[in-house]
């Protein structure tokens, strides 16, 4: 019994070191990244996607209470002319904000719910972007490497925190690097019973199902980015019933969640999508413009890099010169 009880605790012991060392580097390194989050003073009612985000969580809350369990159509929204938000909007973030805010009163309502899955997000994005880094070049310093150059990169972390506040989009692209993890591994071992014949190919299609709930424009880019991922995978290492088993866990996860993304695709032609060219609503005007950050269109791009113990932090004097070209510009 002894035995036992001690190979357990060794066991124990050695998956917490190898696990959570390499996440206390990552948090420490990527501290200015994301230490504004936890300042009383974060405004996510000044980010154009959060407060939409919220409002469509405390409605969707609200919407239960009548017993309205999945209402495509809203309302109260637009004046009370009201818009189908859930018939184009993935519903889960909404979802999983409702329920904390319902079922976990500390959190300070929907306001407090969306603001404490936003930093659960940020360590999505992270893990997930170790695990990429670590499947790919089997070294935990790299792969640590790699989740900070993400938070301090130009598109997942800092936009989506501090100018739109859009937390779909933060957990969709956390999802995606996950999948792309998922499916590197189950390629790796597919040939016995650890691989894509196994928990890799649930995983697999888990992540397309969730991610498809997630976020819409992150699904989009996730069959882009995937599919080309798994034409890599292919062309290092030909396995043609690998790719039939990836080909089969995406139609699956896609088929699950077909409740959600079918109206929409259907309803498509109802909405004005060509507006995603113009103005505020362009993608170009959400990538860096060096060595100002990017158009001052919404949100609190101020926070950026800001680490509050640390006033006369390298992060910060970036920060400020940041700020000043924009100003002068």
């Amino acid at each position: 019994m002894y035995f036992f009880h001690k190979l357990f605790i060794h066991r124990v012991k050695n998956n917490l070191i190898n696990y959570l060392v390499p996440f206390v580097f990552i948090f420490v390194l990527s501290i200015p990244s994301w230490i504004a989050l936890v300042e009383p003073s974060i405004n996510f009612w000044g980010m154009y996607d959060a407060r939409n985000h919220i409002v469509r969580s405390y409605l969707l809350s609200r919407a239960w209470d009548s017993g309205e369990w999945y209402p495509r159509w809203t309302s109260e929204q637009y004046g009370g002319y009201g818009y189908p938000t859930l018939n184009f909007y993935a519903p889960l973030v909404y979802v999983v904000v409702a329920v904390l805010e319902r079922l976990v009163p500390f959190f300070g309502g929907v306001y407090g719910a969306y603001l404490t899955l936003t930093l659960v997000s940020v360590l999505l994005v992270f893990s997930g972007t170790y695990a990429l880094g670590y499947a790919v070049a089997r070294n935990k310093p790299v792969a640590v490497l790699s989740s900070c150059l993400v938070a301090y990169g130009p598109y997942v972390l800092i936009p989506n925190l501090y100018v739109s506040g859009a937390l779909p989009h933060l957990s969709g692209l956390g999802l995606m690097v996950w999948l792309l993890a998922a499916l590197h591994e189950g390629w790796s071992v597919a040939g016995d019973a650890r691989g894509l014949r196994g928990g890799w190919w649930w995983g697999t299609v888990m992540l397309v199902g969730t991610l498809m709930l997630t976020h819409g424009v992150s699904s989009v880019l996730s069959v882009l980015i995937c599919g080309g991922w798994v034409v890599a995978l292919f062309v290092r290492r030909p396995d043609w019933s690998a790719l039939v088993r990836v080909i089969v866990a995406g139609i699956v996860g896609a088929s699950l969640t077909a409740f959600f993304w079918l109206p929409s695709v259907i309803d498509a032609h109802l909405v004005q999508t060509e507006r995603l060219q113009l103005g505020a609503l362009n993608f170009r005007n959400w990538f860096t413009i060096w060595p100002g950050y990017h158009p001052n269109l919404w949100g609190e791009q101020w926070r950026k890099f800001k680490a509050p113990s640390c006033k006369r932090s390298v992060w910060t004097r970036c920060a400020s010169i940041t700020d000043g070209s924009q100003k002068n510009a």
